[in-house]
């Protein structure tokens, strides 16, 4: 889904515009370069008039003419009549006061475009538990982007519930239900946090953890790439390979995580460390600080296993996913790299995951991905 940002006045001059493409898959053109294919091509357009020439405004209107049913979003400053005018002249436009800030903008984009982020109907074979639990979870996912903006904060009380209904699902319904739910979704950064807590929680719940750390977990996994919010969605949802300065960008994802929750005074100790050390090994060979052995703890142990296995597991455009049992293969592959202990225990999940989808498609290499490692 594109959203085309133009502007007549330069990118600069519009300082709501440098965040959106954290919610979406943003291209920008200056007003006088737009072309007819420019706007055809996106889902909508997000037009911002102020500093514009008369002649980049008269090569605007030409355009959107072509395009009888484009939608164009046109933000305005309250009271400005010549905004207004200029606005109307473009087509089927929805006006957007700009005093009313950045995540009004978001919503009033979403609810425009109105297409469902996940395939509802498919989503219907779930139980109502999983249903629910997966509309709180992904609410809680969508609402993480504010948080990654300069007086954005995490919602505690959505966390909260997304980990308990999460909680509460793995212990009655297990990974492969909560699996069936997740593929819904039409994202994959959002896949794999969804994934990945339901692999962590049903682990969790294996090693015999108590209800507070399983909940502990669970809101861990929903947030452990919290700093990816940071990253455009052009990147993360990319539908070919990365190059080799997008995949450079991705694997900074642990820092942008470790700077948004410094400031998150309500978020849990614990739940910060999972999401800023998840990719550290205990050998120290892994990033962004190199720590070992007994500095990372059992949630960062457990975190690091579920989110490798679920990203070499995981379809993309790009590659096949392996197989659970090859991608476990690869976990014993790695040796001290992981705990070990933990990654035996973990067979029993991968076992359940292997039986209930005899369908997945198998990788025969058993050399992790270098795209699957920055997930």
């Amino acid at each position: 889904m594109l959203i085309l940002l133009i502007t007549g006045g330069g990118f600069n001059n519009a300082d709501y515009f440098k965040n959106l493409s954290r919610f979406f898959s943003c291209k920008h053109i200056e007003m006088s370069k737009v072309s007819s294919s420019d706007i055809s091509e996106a889902e909508l357009s997000v037009v911002d008039l102020k500093g514009s020439s008369p002649t980049s405004l008269k090569h605007l209107r030409a355009v959107t003419s072509a395009d009888k049913g484009a939608k164009i979003v046109c933000p305005l400053t309250k009271g400005d009549r010549w905004e207004m005018v200029q606005s109307g002249t473009l087509g089927q436009v929805k006006h957007f006061d700009r005093a009313k800030g950045f995540k009004a903008l978001v919503l009033t984009i979403r609810e425009f475009i109105g297409k469902p982020d996940c395939d509802l109907e498919r989503l219907q074979n779930s139980s109502k538990e999983v249903q629910q639990a997966f509309h709180k979870s992904t609410a809680l996912l969508d609402d993480l982007p504010f948080a990654a903006t300069e007086d954005g904060a995490i919602s505690v009380a959505l966390m909260k519930q997304s980990a308990s209904a999460l909680t509460g699902v793995m212990q009655e319904e297990g990974i492969s239900a909560w699996l069936g739910a997740v593929e819904c979704h039409h994202s994959h950064t959002f896949r794999h946090s969804l994934y990945v807590a339901g692999l962590v929680t049903s682990f969790a719940q294996h090693l015999g953890w108590s209800s507070e750390h399983q909940t502990m977990i669970a809101a861990g996994g929903l947030l452990h790439d919290i700093g990816k919010t940071k990253i455009p969605l052009a990147i993360l949802d990319k539908p070919g390979a990365l190059t080799d300065e997008e995949f450079d960008t991705i694997k900074k994802h642990r820092l942008f995580g470790e700077e948004i929750l410094q400031r998150a005074n309500n978020i849990p100790n614990e739940i910060k460390r999972m999401a800023v050390c998840h990719h550290e090994y205990i050998d120290g060979s892994g990033y962004p600080y190199g720590l070992s052995g007994d500095q990372l703890g059992p949630t960062v142990r457990v975190m690091t296993i579920c989110d490798i296995f679920a990203a070499m597991t995981e379809e993309r455009s790009y590659k096949s996913p392996m197989s659970p049992r090859v991608a476990f293969a690869n976990l014993i592959d790695m040796g001290g790299k992981l705990d070990q202990s933990l990654v035996k225990k973990f067979k029993d999940i991968v076992m359940d995951l292997h039986s209930s989808q005899p369908n997945r498609s198998a990788a025969v290499k058993r050399s992790p991905l270098k795209q699957a490692k920055a997930s």
